[in-house]
């Protein structure tokens, strides 16, 4: 180690700042730092001889133990202030790396017992700053933090940067990944795999896994509320970005919630056999956090080196080596029956590739729930949302007893690029809404619902009537039966009568049966008309009795098809 007047000659060379002074010793354990100091660089932990094999582009040397004594001289615990809970005492200074190559083969930076787990380490930039890691290293592996900073370095090989596990909460700090690169790792860029840990934001990063690997870009685990991913690149891992529920206690949490937006998910040309943008684990234990208030937004799922066999969202279990609980393998292919619930996905732009059959979403599970899509898609002929064929029974899930349901998607934004191009929503009907007012999809081939735009008024006269008029298109017969749904709610249902327009279209006598969620104010009226090829108009009256007033009428059009 060197003497302060020559660190403090290193420290204005490479741009580092140092306020105040400190002393070390070759001996020394620890390094005594100066509580002025604010910043301090890595180079003041090396030799000469180190410094200029970082600068030179080199490498040649190993810089681990220096690596790890700058590590230890930024733990300096504070107090907090009075009242104060100690997750909000400050830390010692920051870390700074100067522009350089080095190398770490450590097991991972981490703390002592009586040290702060608060940390920030900031590079040059990922342009200039770059870390290679042995075959077998963490960049940071740390059971739990009070809340961390990595940004602007280059994170090159080993299983990967970031490792923050453990079973305790971190609901206090923000914690931060920005401008970072990472690539060639082998497991995971970052690996966040615990209990709960909000506040989590990872931003303007690229990751780019090794190819032979099932590599992971971004690992988050349990409650996540606050966290985010955006600005990011994703370009070659088997998983993108994975959210799980975290199991400690013999219980599953989350995963939820979490914003991602404006990232570009794509793959580049590699030796993978299949690929998965998201993968989202079901909650084993509970529909409660287990998606809900996760979003995706904005973001580009583009269609570079599609396969057969891919998807953009991936819904299925996990393997896990029991040896290592915690450590992520890959999906499971057999039926789940967790949760997912409460996945939104909202203005994101996503392309297919012929004559490539790729679904947005694939599920192996039996209870999708509460999931809304509202996007623009390009080319896309594989259906939006497909199951797995082992839980597929015609139109119904396997055992399902109305597990999955109350799904929403709307094909406003749908881009065609001839005349006859359909899309069809889902490869199960049964359990989606559709918002589909171009006629993009096939009519009969999922259920829909539209809300009549008539009707908006609190109190309708005696001479007032309403007529809905609907058209059916019928491309093809692909369907059974096809069962119309009247709902009426009113606080004064008694006061109107319901008939057909015309009795050659609609038939009475097909009336299935009539029944009411609540007698008081709701009439539903459910039958089957007989329907051919082409356009076939339904037309209702509505109108009053002769002394009747009726009040808070809504009317509730809806056909779906089996």
């Amino acid at each position: 180690m060197k003497n302060f007047n020559k660190s403090r000659r290193l420290a204005l060379i490479t741009g580092a700042t140092l306020i105040g002074t400190y002393s070390t010793t070759s001996s020394a354990k620890t390094t005594e730092i100066n509580k002025k100091i604010d910043e301090i660089s890595v180079f003041d932990f090396m030799t000469e001889e180190e410094i200029l094999d970082i600068t030179s582009g080199e490498s040649k040397l190993d810089h681990t133990l220096a690596i790890e004594k700058a590590r230890e001289a930024i733990s300096q615990r504070k107090n907090a202030q009075h009242n104060e809970p100690s997750w909000l005492a400050t830390n010692g200074p920051n870390l700074y790396l100067p522009p350089g190559t080095y190398r770490y083969s450590g097991s991972g930076l981490t703390y002592k017992n009586g040290q702060s787990s608060i940390f920030k380490i900031r590079g040059a930039g990922s342009e200039s700053t770059k870390i290679i890691l042995g075959d077998n290293s963490w960049f940071v592996k740390q059971k739990h933090t009070a809340g961390f900073s990595i940004s602007d370095i280059h994170f090159y090989g080993g299983f990967g940067a970031v490792f923050i596990y453990g079973n305790g909460t971190n609901v206090g700090r923000f914690s931060y990944v920005e401008r970072c690169v990472f690539s060639e790792y082998s497991i995971s860029a970052i690996s966040q795999l615990t209990k709960d840990f909000p506040y989590l934001k990872i931003r303007d990063c690229l990751f780019r896994g090794d190819q032979h690997k099932k590599t992971k870009g971004v690992v988050l685990t349990g409650l996540i509320a606050g966290s985010e991913i955006t600005d990011c690149d994703f370009q070659s891992n088997t998983y993108h970005v994975v959210l799980r529920p975290s199991k400690f206690g013999g219980s599953e949490h989350g995963p939820s919630p979490i914003n991602i937006r404006n990232n570009g998910f794509f793959r580049w040309p590699d030796h993978r056999k299949n690929t998965w943008d998201i993968w989202v684990v079901p909650n084993n234990n509970t529909s409660k956090n287990s998606g809900r208030g996760i979003l995706f937004e904005s973001n580009k799922f583009g269609n570079e080196s599609l396969r057969t066999g891919d998807s953009r969202v991936l819904i299925a279990n996990e393997m896990i080596d029991e040896k290592n609980p915690q450590e992520i393998w890959e999906h499971e292919t057999t039926t789940s029956t967790g949760h997912c619930r409460g996945l939104r996905f909202k203005n994101n732009n996503i392309s297919s590739k012929e004559p490539f059959k790729t679904p947005f979403i694939y599920s192996f599970t039996t209870r999708l729930t509460d999931i809304t899509l509202d996007d623009q898609y390009d080319s896309i002929t594989a259906p939006l949302v497909e199951f797995d064929k082992k839980i597929v029974n015609g139109n119904r899930l396997v055992n399902n007893n109305e597990n999955t349901r109350d799904n929403h998607i709307n094909l406003t934004n749908y881009i065609k690029h001839n005349p006859n191009q359909t899309i069809k929503p889902a490869n199960i009907t049964a359990y989606f809404k559709l918002t589909d007012p171009h006629f993009h999809a096939p009519e009969s081939s999922i259920e829909y619902e539209n809300e009549y735009k008539l009707i908006e008024k609190s109190i309708f006269t005696t001479t007032e009537k309403i007529i809905i008029n609907e058209t059916i298109k019928i491309e093809e017969k692909t369907f059974n039966t096809l069962t119309l749904i009247l709902t009426i709610t009113s606080s004064t249902p008694e006061a109107l009568q319901i008939r057909s327009y015309s009795e050659n279209v609609l038939d009475y006598k097909k009336i299935i049966h009539t029944i009411g969620d609540d007698e008081k104010t709701t009439i539903k009226l459910q039958w089957q008309p007989r329907l051919n090829k082409g356009e076939n108009k339904i037309k209702l009256l509505i109108t009053t009795k002769e002394t009747a007033t009726p009040k808070n009428v809504k009317i509730k059009f809806t056909h779906h098809a089996n």
